[in-house]
Formats: C-alpha cells, sequence, structure tokens
C-alpha cells in the first residue's frame, strides 16, 4: 500500500523511526514524499495519484483504465483544478478544469467501472489487492471531453468510444442532451445519431434506477 510523508509518520512518529524502517525493509522509500510497504505493489497509476492528491485521471487515461481503449496512453493524463499548480512531471499530461473546486475533489462524482460497482456513485475505487486509490473523471465529464477531443480520433475510434458509452450500463444521466449542427464537418448525420442514443441510453437508464427497476 502507498503512503505519502504525512501518512507514513503517523505510523512510524518520527523521521528517525522512519529512516529506521527504510533501512530494515519495513517500508521503501518509492519516490519523493512517497512510501510503499512493499516495492512492487502498485501501478504507476496509483502512484502518480498518490502523488498529486487534487488530481484524477481524464481522458484517454481514465478511457483506458476503465477498459474503454486498449493502448496505454504514453502519459498519463491528469484533471486538475484550474488555478491548480503546474505538474512538472514526464508521466503526466495536466488538463485545466473549472467546473470543480479544488478543496471538494468529490463534488466530481468521481466513478470507477468495476463488475463489482454497486448502483450508487461512487467517489473513489480502491485497488482490491493493494488497497491503493484511484480516482477517475466522472462517465458524463469523459463523454463531454469526448465531444470536445473529437478530432484528435479517426471516425472509427470515435465510433467505438460512443458505441462503448452508449452500451455502458453506468452510464447514467437524465439530464444529458447535447445540440449538435447538422453542418457541422466533424459530426455526420450517423454520428448525430449515434450520440444521441447515447444521450437517450444515459437517460432512459437514470429513469431505470431512480424508479429502482430490475434492469440486469
Amino acid at each position: 500500500m502507498l503512503y505519502n510523508y504525512k501518512e507514513v509518520i503517523e505510523i512510524y512518529g518520527t523521521d528517525y523511526k522512519l529512516k529506521q524502517a527504510i533501512a530494515n525493509k519495513k517500508i521503501y522509500r518509492i519516490e519523493s514524499g512517497i512510501y510503499s510497504d512493499k516495492k512492487d505493489n502498485f501501478t504507476t497509476y496509483e502512484l502518480v495519484l498518490k502523488k498529486y492528491q487534487a488530481a484524477f485521471l481524464v481522458k484517454n487515461s481514465a478511457l483506458y483504465h476503465i477498459g474503454f481503449i486498449e493502448k496505454e496512453p504514453d502519459v498519463i493524463h491528469l484533471g486538475t483544478a484550474r488555478n491548480a499548480l503546474r505538474i512538472r512531471d514526464k508521466r503526466v499530461k495536466q488538463h485545466f478544469y473549472g467546473n470543480f473546486e479544488k478543496t471538494s475533489i468529490t463534488s466530481c462524482h468521481l466513478y470507477k467501472i468495476d463488475e463489482a460497482l454497486t448502483r450508487k456513485n461512487i467517489h473513489t475505487y480502491i485497488s482490491k489487492e493493494n488497497a491503493n486509490e484511484l480516482r477517475l473523471f466522472n462517465l458524463s465529464a469523459l463523454f463531454a471531453d469526448l465531444l470536445r477531443d473529437r478530432n484528435t480520433y479517426s471516425r472509427q475510434q470515435l465510433v467505438e468510444l460512443l458505441e462503448k458509452f452508449r452500451d455502458c450500463k453506468y452510464f447514467c444521466d437524465e439530464n444529458l442532451y447535447y445540440e449538435l449542427d447538422p453542418q457541422s464537418v466533424q459530426f455526420d448525420l450517423k454520428l448525430i445519431e449515434l450520440i444521441e442514443d447515447v444521450c437517450s441510453e444515459a437517460r432512459i437508464r437514470k429513469w431505470i434506477q431512480d424508479w429502482d427497476i430490475d434492469w440486469y
């Protein structure tokens, strides 16, 4: 399990005792300010999120982690508040968002798709094996990001991702509406119809969820 400096000091009491524990291999210093009870019980995603506590996975990093895309991005895409300090880490590409408070990250309704996920929104996902925390952008925000970033995907990639959202049983949002210009170069009529299907399915699932209908 990963710990930051404050957490590990709470365990060992003093910096001297912490250094002793490191020397005796009871705890491992992974990098500046980050420690673990084992050398290899964490992923790079978990390590980076532990280091940057006010950040969460967005864009292709979040889509990869929930299984919507197969290829792992070359960098980890992290979202932060618009006024957050810049992250100077070669592993990370930082994206700034203005729709949440830095001091209240749970307002983002962080979401994790997993076979054990219940119907209720969860704010964080705890790794089953190592109890490390993962934080992801909610599905509605990921969907909005996908539409904003549509020009970075081929048409086939965009269709495949839209179909993932359409068929995802955890994507429930009663307020999901997008007014799209049929004449837009980026959106042909078939894509617009698919996006409308995604929104419709999300609204229907939210209605079913609210009425507590067995939809599995």
